[in-house]
Order: C-alpha cells, then structure tokens, then sequence
C-alpha cells in the first residue's frame, strides 16, 4: 500500500512539473511560427532565379540589329550663276540617318568628267550626324556656249560599312555654267582739227574707243600712230584708258606737228598685245587720212 501511495506521489509530482513545459512549449512553437512567415516574405523562391533582377537600360529604339544608313544629304554650290572663269566652291554633306554609329568610309566626289575622281576619308557618324566637304574648281574661260556641270557623289564608295539600306548612298547635281561674259572693245571713230591743216599746223586728234560687249572690261592701254606718206617714221602717242562697262564710251586726244605737206595716216588701236581677252579681237583698231596742204 505504502508502495502505491510513492508512485502515485510521484506521478503527480511529474505532471506537476511537466505543465508549465507544456505551457511554454506551445508559445515558443507560436513564436516558431512567425519567424518562418517572416522567412519566407525575405527570401522567395523561384524557377527562374534571374526573373526578379531588372531589365539592362538601352536607348529607346535601338535594338542589336541596328545599323547605319549613310547618304548625300545635301550638294550645293556658291556662287548660285557660276559663269566659266569663276572659282566655284561645292559643299557636299554626308549623313549618317540610321540608327547606329559607322565605322570611317570613304566618300567619292566627282565633278564633271574628273578620273580619276578624288576620294575623301570620312570619320565615323553618330546617329544624325553628318560630315561637310569643301571642293574648289575654276571652270575653262573657253566656253562660248552655256554647259552642264555635274557633280556625282557616292558615299561609302568602297562599301566598307554594312547599313540598314545600301542603295541610297549616290547622289548628283546638275550646275549651269553660263559663259564668261567678255568685253569687246573697239575704235569707233576718229575726229581731228582743223579741219584742212597746213603745214608746219598742230593738229588735234582724238578717238572714241567703246565696249560692244555684255563683260566689263579692266583697264588698257590705246596707242594713236601717224605716219606721213613721205616719211614712214611713226609718231606714237600712248594713252591708258580706265575699266569700261558695257555700252560706255572713252574719248582720248592727241596731236601731231605736221612738217611736210602730204597724207598722213592716223591709226588708232586698243588692248595692244591682247591685253583683254574680248569677244572680237578682230575690231580693235581704225585708220583715218589727213591731207595737209603746203602753206
């Protein structure tokens, strides 16, 4: 009996003891809880464990099959009625109108019947951005009829740059050269006075030299000679005749003593040696005879 009664002591001891375990056990399996609610919001798991990191930026319509596109953008001239004998500059502007940047190329720039054609190195363009070219070239003063000049340019000449479109890379402009517009000067007339001189007399000569031509002039030289039927030694006398514009008329004086009785010749010319390059070379001098009576 007294047997029983221990482990019945001892029974109740142990589930007095046990209780307040019991107790603590069941917080610390809440609080067990909420750490693994907590886990699991900081680290989710995925199939794809590269589906949460952002997107790489890139810039707005480019993508990895972007290319360049270069062009002719633009070919002009100055002055805008170039004649032949002007120095005429030509600006040509390359264009990159793709959406990639371009390695260097090559630029071929040909004018007229000009071979073989110069070929200038371009640098690399930026999407938009394009590179000017200056050329220079004096057209043959020869022309004496009105011609087309044209300038063909092709970019990537040598096909160096793969692009988004590869048959827009020629372009050409057609320049009219007008002729050069030249003077033609001529002697028009010759007056002299008195009008019956005697011998051993002064006598007063002057000449009317005047641009026939659509071209201004420059300045030049008019010489008057006379010679005398019995004594063939000429007299000069040498004038400088300032720039005529077209239509306007100079009139130059000079005299001679006339010693001897006879016919005398009176021989004016203008742009002696060529000096000017005219229309007509052909009227650039006139002749006129003085009858001087003995006294």
């Amino acid at each position: 009996m007294k047997k029983f009664k221990l482990v019945q002591s001892l029974f109740v001891a142990l589930v007095f003891l046990c209780l307040p375990l019991s107790i603590f056990s069941a917080e610390t399996g809440k609080k067990s809880e909420v750490t693994k609610v907590k886990s699991t919001v900081a680290y989710p798991v995925t199939a794809n464990p590269n589906a949460m990191k952002p997107a790489k930026a890139t810039r707005k319509g480019v993508t990895k099959s972007a290319k360049p596109d270069l062009v002719v953008s633009i070919i002009n001239h100055s002055p805008g009625a170039p004649r032949a004998g002007d120095e005429i500059t030509i600006y040509v502007f390359v264009k990159n109108i793709g959406q990639a940047r371009s390695d260097a190329f090559g630029a071929e720039v040909k004018v007229g019947g000009a071979s073989p054609a110069p070929v200038i190195q371009i640098p690399g363009l930026n999407p938009n951005q394009q590179y000017k070219h200056i050329e220079k070239i004096t057209f043959d003063t020869n022309y004496v009829h009105s011609t087309n000049l044209i300038v063909k340019v092709t970019a990537d000449v040598g096909n160096d740059v793969v692009e988004s479109v590869e048959g827009n890379n020629i372009k050409q402009k057609s320049i009219l050269i007008k002729p050069t517009l030249k003077p033609d000067l001529k002697v028009t007339k010759i007056n002299y006075s008195p009008g019956a001189p005697k011998q051993h007399e002064q006598v007063k000569v002057w000449y009317f030299v005047k641009n026939l031509g659509p071209g201004k002039s420059p300045k030049f030289k008019c010489k008057l000679r006379t010679t005398n039927s019995l004594n063939s030694q000429p007299i000069w006398n040498e004038k400088t005749i300032p720039a005529l514009k077209p239509g306007k008329e100079w009139r130059k004086d000079g005299f001679f003593i006339s010693n001897m009785a006879g016919t005398y010749t009176i021989r004016a010319v203008v742009a002696c040696g060529n000096q000017v390059v005219e229309m007509n070379e052909q009227n650039n001098e006139l002749t006129r005879q003085i009858v001087v009576s003995p006294n």
